[in-house]
C-alpha cells in the first residue's frame, strides 16, 4: 500500500472519480461494481487527504488491515439493496 497512488490504482484496476456529494464531513466512498472497484472522492481535497483517504477506502474495500485514520475520519459500511 506504499506504492504511489496513481500506480496503485492502475495496478488494481480501480477507477478514481470526483464525487458530486457535497455534504459536510463527506470525504469519499468505495463501491464494488461490474467493472471493478470505484473510488469517488470529494472535490477540493488536499493531495495528502485524498491520498490517505483513498488508501484507507481501498484497504477497507479489499480487506487489507490498516491502522485507522485519525479523528474525525471514519469508514461506514452501507449496504445497497
Amino acid at each position: 500500500m506504499d506504492t504511489p497512488l496513481p500506480r496503485l490504482l492502475a495496478r488494481l484496476g480501480v477507477e478514481l472519480m470526483e464525487s458530486a456529494i457535497t455534504e459536510p464531513g463527506f470525504v469519499g466512498y468505495a463501491m464494488h461494481g461490474d467493472g471493478g472497484l470505484l473510488l469517488a472522492m470529494r472535490r477540493g481535497q488536499s493531495a495528502v487527504e485524498r491520498d490517505c483517504v483513498a488508501r484507507d477506502l481501498l484497504g477497507y474495500a479489499l480487506g487489507v488491515p490498516l491502522p485507522p485514520l485519525p479523528e474525525p475520519y471514519r469508514v461506514s459500511d452501507l449496504a445497497v439493496l
